[in-house]
């Protein structure tokens, strides 16, 4: 009995010493597999950093150019017969204005074209007063290019004020959207004709500011016969910009886990000590 009471503290301390042994190989293993832990979430980390500050610095580089980027101006010239010679001609018209729809760009064509037609007719009318009547059939010319552009005039008056009325094409019903196009048909038509009445006299200067104005009456032609398309486009950029923003806050949330996982395993590691 004696010998047996003398081997149970010996029994204890080896067993006391085994599960030290063995307490002290599980924390070694646990730090292992912490660190491996740790260093592969750091390089996550970091990979995710970088890509944040990429798109971060990607979206202030394009903050410069957003107005050819916008949505709206791409849907608007997407049926344009030049694309890029539309977007070109409409950015800085958009400059510094909220645009955020191709309706509201359509209505700023016409406006714009009233407004060179308000600088070109005095114009051509004063061309028509220092020819006096020293040549007859140039006079003509002149006093039918200033009747074409005031009637043009007039038409794109009409259709900026059913635009205010409904200022949504697609909204619109066919009647409505039909006085539309047949004003503008009609501006095409008065603006075609002043230039070749332009042509016969030999009008360069002026003749080239009438043209810039059927530039912007065309492209509003080209907007209300392909509406549908350009509506189709617009959702479609815009569900893409949704998108991107999505990936962004995505990163971005990604990103904060990741530094609160490495926070977890840096205290865990401690902990283990």
């Amino acid at each position: 009995m004696k010998s047996m009471n003398d081997a149970d503290p010996k029994t204890s301390l080896l067993i006391r010493e085994d599960q030290d042994v063995a307490l002290s190989m599980f924390r070694r293993r646990n730090k292992i597999l912490i660190l491996v832990f740790l260093l592969f979430s750091f390089c996550i980390t970091v990979v995710i950093a970088a890509l944040i500050i990429y798109l971060v610095r990607n979206e202030s580089s394009m903050s410069g150019r957003s107005t050819l980027f916008n949505p709206a101006l791409q849907a608007f010239c997407f049926v344009a017969y030049n694309t890029p010679s539309c977007i070109k001609t409409f950015k800085p018209i958009i400059s510094g204005k909220s645009v955020s729809d191709p309706n509201q760009i359509f209505t700023l064509s016409l406006q714009q074209a009233i407004k060179e037609l308000e600088n070109v007719i005095p114009l051509v009318q004063s061309n028509t007063v220092k020819i006096g009547d020293g040549n007859d059939q140039t006079v003509a010319d002149f006093k039918n290019c200033s009747t074409s552009l005031l009637d043009a005039q007039s038409q794109i008056r009409d259709a900026l004020r059913k635009m205010r009325v409904n200022p949504f094409v697609e909204a619109q019903s066919d009647e409505q959207r039909a006085e539309i196009v047949s004003r503008i048909t009609a501006t095409e038509e008065n603006l075609g004709s002043c230039i070749e009445d332009l042509a016969t006299v030999n009008a360069t200067d002026v003749r080239a500011k009438v043209f810039d104005v059927k530039v912007y009456v065309n492209s509003g032609g080209d907007f209300l016969l392909g509406f549908d398309e350009v509506v189709q486009m617009f959702r479609s950029y815009s569900v893409s910009d949704r998108g991107l923003i999505f990936e962004n806050l995505f990163s971005m949330s990604m990103g904060g886990l990741q530094f609160v996982f490495v926070l977890f395993l840096f205290l865990a590691l401690f902990r283990t000590r």
